[in-house]
């Protein structure tokens, strides 16, 4: 019961530093993992955390597109000496945007491709009329998001 106790207290913490950090109007859902939790935010360590985070907004050049959702695994989280800060042995996250808030971002419609992976973006060109082309998505360095292997799906591309 009191480790309980001790495991919901270092997850509203948790919660409580991971909106005001964020900016989210509602707090995440976290779960702390371990046993016994009582003794690890003692000792300055957690086993795991898992953070779940719906609506984070933008925020400038940092974070330039909402967050519809975003999952955060922790293995091993520790504080550090300044109370902002926590450092992992190994963190899994995924993020999910949502295909209006990449559309206005992008300036063309952004949709679901048919292919797992593939979105498909619809954009009108001067001199040809509306073209769809399809691009394989994936994460790349620095936060960033990267379109390979574009495909025209529908009107043709001007050569370069």
């Amino acid at each position: 019961m009191v480790d309980r106790i001790a495991a919901a207290r270092a997850e509203s913490r948790t919660a409580e530093a991971f909106q005001d950090g964020m900016g989210t109007a509602d707090r995440p859902s976290v779960h702390v993992s371990g046993f016994p939790a009582l003794t690890q935010p003692a000792e300055g360590s957690l086993n795991r955390v898992d953070v779940t985070a719906h609506d984070i907004p933008a925020n400038g050049t940092a974070r330039p597109l909402p967050v519809t959702r975003l999952t955060v695994g922790m293995d091993g989280p520790k504080t550090s000496g300044d109370a902002d800060e926590a450092h992992a042995r190994s963190v899994q996250a995924t993020a999910c945007l949502s295909y209006a808030d990449v559309s206005n971002a992008l300036g063309v419609e952004v949709s679901q491709g048919d292919e797992s992976g593939r979105i498909n973006a619809t954009a009108g060109l001067p001199l040809v009329g509306d073209v769809t082309v399809s691009a394989a998505v994936s994460a790349a360095s620095g936060n960033r998001i990267a379109f390979r292997d574009v495909r025209a799906e529908q009107g043709e591309l001007l050569p370069p």
